[in-house]
């Protein structure tokens, strides 16, 4: 079984992409906390990562130079609102695989998932 990673810290947000990845038959990790989603990346080695830019005490830039640091070498997709041509530009020279623009739809979503884990 698939299992994807959500860091996230929109509760909203959150059970939205819960939802529709178990809908669609991905097992699922999530964390509203870029500090509680290294962890987890590094104890549960999950197939790929989703996760928030902006978040409180550890941002998503952060989380994923410490994963990265850490050994994990899965995808990683940054999904924010944060969705100028230079955010996206800034978190790709950051090391995320992808970019998904918040609001999104969720064949798009599907779709940049499908593309990294086939």
């Amino acid at each position: 079984m698939t299992t994807i990673l959500i860091v996230e810290d929109n509760e909203t947000n959150l059970r939205l992409l819960e939802t529709v990845l178990s809908a669609n038959g991905y097992d699922l990790l999530s964390t509203m906390s870029g500090e509680e989603g290294v962890k987890q990346a590094l104890g549960a080695s999950p197939d790929l990562i989703l996760m928030d830019l902006m978040m409180p005490n550890m941002d998503g830039f952060e989380a994923l130079k410490r994963m990265r640091s850490n050994g994990v070498t899965v995808p990683v997709i940054a999904v924010t609102g944060n969705a100028t041509e230079t955010d996206r530009l800034h978190a790709m020279d950051a090391g995320f695989d992808d970019f998904l623009k918040k609001p999104f739809r969720i064949d798009d979503l599907l779709g940049i998932i499908e593309l990294y884990l086939g």
